[in-house]
């Protein structure tokens, strides 16, 4: 047994080396590709991330990139416009293409891209259906009481064992592989008052939350099956944390999903500045929740970015960086219908 377990480490200290001794081309020259990444559905307009998708070695002037964007909605062309930098459009920042229709459950989307010195791409989806039968539930609850912990965690009056905790529950339809996500928005209020000024500074965070462990009910989504969506542009608003429960465990059925952010109280502090005045600081926060309904194709694109940014063997050359799913034909990236309710700002 002792001979076997050298033998396997010898192996695997050899498979390290080599991989690491092993020269690879990564700036060899490949087709130029048109990036795509669309979630009709989410808000009401469409917005288009679009973009080209280059090798490292391609001698194409990226600057002169410009495409041809086409947008239908059920067989009809819809206007698209680019935003440039200094336009405004709802909030929407520079670089995407707009279409101002705010899509429906069912709404059929197709996108045609085209630019010199690339394919023509296109991709198609559909909005999902309606979210259907759910409740959505929420509370602010003390974890140190739940799970029996006598030391409170204060740190300048403040408890940081305060959880939020969203349950919604949901009648999944009979579509297979679609998914459905859990965000929370936070709002920060800051306040800085000195005695001849006041400082002011409101933020958005949007966070994906902790997944609490809920073995014990054979419809709640297990291992592989929960992940964080942590890339840009589910909403135009925000680097977005999604907690993304895919239906491979309930598919059809009737579940409870479940997750949870630490929960931040309100509070002001004082202190004297090098100046030797008082300073007043005030931290005032409010929640909403956002919960998602994405289609299969959604579902397998994020599962696909989840595998490669979570691939810490792959770093070393030791395993494959993971699959890539797109369904831009010709192209990359994603066009996925999806829908999005938000809640009003939670009464705590």
């Amino acid at each position: 047994m002792r001979r076997l377990v050298y033998i396997l480490g010898c192996a695997l200290m050899a498979v390290v080396l080599f991989s690491c001794e092993e020269k690879f081309d990564l700036r060899m020259k490949g087709d130029n590709m048109i990036f795509v990444e669309s979630y009709p559905g989410v808000e009401d307009f469409i917005a288009l991330r679009v973009g080209p998708a280059v090798s490292l070695n391609s001698d194409y002037d990226v600057s002169g990139f410009s495409p041809d964007v086409k947008l239908m909605v059920n067989g009809d062309m819809v206007a698209v416009e680019y935003l440039r930098q200094g336009d405004s459009l709802r909030g929407i920042p520079a670089g995407y293409y707009v279409a101002d229709y705010a899509p429906v459950p069912g709404d059929r989307v197709n996108v045609t891209v085209s630019a010199d010195g690339f394919e023509t791409v296109e991709s198609e989806t559909v909005v999902p259906d309606s979210f259907g039968d759910y409740k959505l539930e929420y509370l602010v609850y003390d974890s140190s009481v739940d799970t029996k912990v006598m030391d409170m965690e204060y740190v300048d009056g403040i408890n940081y064992n305060l959880r939020l905790k969203v349950k919604l529950d949901i009648q999944d339809g009979p579509v297979a592989g679609d998914a459905y996500g859990i965000q929370f928005v936070r709002e920060l209020d800051y306040l800085v008052e000195y005695p001849d000024s006041i400082q002011r500074d409101t933020t958005l965070y949007y966070q994906s939350g902790q997944v609490p462990d809920m073995s014990d009910n054979p419809l709640l989504p297990q291992t592989g099956t929960v992940i964080d969506v942590n890339f840009n542009g589910i909403s135009c608003d925000s680097y977005d944390g999604v907690t993304m429960f895919m239906d491979r465990k309930f598919n059809g059925q009737y579940a409870t999903l479940e997750a949870e952010v630490r929960f931040n109280e309100d509070h002001t502090y004082s202190y004297v500045d090098y100046q030797e005045q008082e300073v007043k600081v005030t931290s005032k926060y409010r929640y909403k929740i956002r919960i998602y309904k994405f289609t299969p194709d959604f579902s397998r694109y994020a599962y696909a970015q989840n595998q490669i940014d979570n691939n810490l063997f792959g770093e070393i050359g030791l395993a494959p960086a993971g699959y890539a799913y797109s369904n831009i034909k010709n192209g990359a990236g994603i066009l996925a219908g999806a829908l999005m309710l938000e809640t009003d700002w939670l009464e705590l």
